[in-house]
């Protein structure tokens, strides 16, 4: 059945909601080219904001009331979905790079998380709570039509991740527990593979461009770095080490670099935006500020009109 769409037209109610530099604010440039979205976390707010490196600002995409977190660009970069608790529990939702034209996707019971897009931008896969507490892997059209469970059991499935080629899903399961590990669920097949195994954890799976190596945030406590597994020998090699926690990778320019968010103080969770160079083995740091950032998602595409998009979006705080 299909889900009721709730669509927002957008017009002349934008409020201005410039982020405060004590929020977020750009240390450094890093790329020329591509956008990154990410949540910006500031005490019991949940906002969704774009770094656009073409421009070298940073703007809020979703600031309401509610909490929105978890997005995931389009393959064309000309929307994304992210998940929010508008509705009382989180649902997944789409909304265009300007912030106009949100539309609702799904509904029902439980919480409808981490959205990521196929390849061909038709369908979109996500974790869910619809049957209980265990959070189990679905897919669903765009539209929010056919939806349909891929991976239900008694664990917690989390964080789905669509291969480039299109046929196979990566996860992270605690399933073979103790730690968390990733499957690769094949479609054509409809059978997981276990991809790596041990009382450490592995979450937060980025499939490489070519497919070739699948990378993660690994370890646990403190000791948390960016580590990636090979498809053919599922040998895991550590790729990124920076003092305190890192998670949140994400491949750019063509797996050129690695976007990752990092620890400031270890412990305290301040995580910002960090840049790798594969070529170099060099960290750099992108962002700082009193808010801190999570669930990056990165487009080598760049706006329409650049400069005019920076500081738009749908900013709807009430007031009181």
């Amino acid at each position: 059945m299909r889900p009721r769409a709730l669509s927002y037209f957008i017009a002349l109610l934008f409020v201005a909601l410039p982020c405060s530099a004590s929020d977020i604010e750009l240390v450094n440039r890093g790329l020329e080219s591509g956008r990154l979205a990410f949540t910006l976390v500031r005490g019991k707010q949940e906002d969704i904001y774009v770094l656009d490196f073409a421009v070298g600002a940073i703007a809020p995409l979703i600031a309401t009331d509610a909490k929105e977190a978890q997005p995931a660009w389009a393959p064309s970069g000309a929307k994304l979905a992210f998940s929010s608790d508008k509705s009382g529990t989180r649902k997944l939702y789409l909304i265009d790079d300007d912030g106009s034209n949100l539309v609702q996707v799904t509904s029902g019971s439980g919480d409808d998380e981490h959205p990521d897009w196929s390849p061909d931008g038709m369908r979109l896969v996500f974790q869910t709570t619809r049957f209980g507490s265990a959070s189990d892997i679905f897919v669903i059209n765009g539209d929010g039509t056919e939806e349909a469970p891929l991976v239900v059991d008694k664990h917690k499935n989390i964080t789905p991740v669509w291969s480039p080629s299109g046929n196979e899903i990566a996860f992270a399961t605690n399933a073979y527990w103790p730690g968390w590990d990733l499957l690769v669920f094949n479609l054509d097949s409809k059978q997981p593979k276990l991809l790596t195994h041990g009382y450490r954890s592995f979450k937060d799976p980025a499939w490489s461009p070519d497919a070739a190596t699948v990378a993660a945030a690994y370890g646990n406590g403190v000791d948390i770095d960016i580590w990636t597994v090979s498809r053919g020998t599922q040998k895991p090699k550590q790729l990124v080490w920076h003092k305190g926690r890192s998670s949140d990778p994400v491949w750019a320019v063509g797996g050129r670099y690695l976007l990752f968010t990092n620890e400031i103080h270890i412990g305290m969770r301040d995580f910002h935006v960090f840049l790798f160079d594969a070529t170099t083995g060099t960290n750099t740091q992108i962002t700082k500020g009193l808010g801190f950032v999570r669930d990056l998602a990165w487009t080598d595409t760049n706006s329409d009109n650049k400069r005019a998009n920076v500081g738009r979006g749908l900013t709807e705080r009430s007031t009181q």
